[in-house]
């Protein structure tokens, strides 16, 4: 096993430390689990539906572009 050692503010500790223990566990057992969970995650295939929705928004960048452009002529 292999030793991490995260630095996150006093404030963040506090609430881990606190939020761990109403949960009847450490702050060190839920990052392990968690960790765990995200590779289960990971491993798994994305579903069917959300590829079939791939593609369905259309791509805002060049509209914002657009407008971007309309307002600098807009407000020069």
């Amino acid at each position: 096993m292999t030793l991490l050692s995260v630095p996150v503010t006093e404030e963040d500790f506090a609430f881990l430390q606190t939020w761990a223990s109403k949960q009847g566990t450490t702050i060190e057992s839920f990052l392990a689990e968690q960790a765990h969970t995200l590779i289960i995650q990971l491993q798994q295939p994305i579903h069917a539906a959300v590829i079939s929705a791939t593609g369905v928004l259309e791509k805002v960048g060049s509209e914002r572009a657009e407008h971007l452009e309309y307002l600098e002529k807009k407000h020069a």
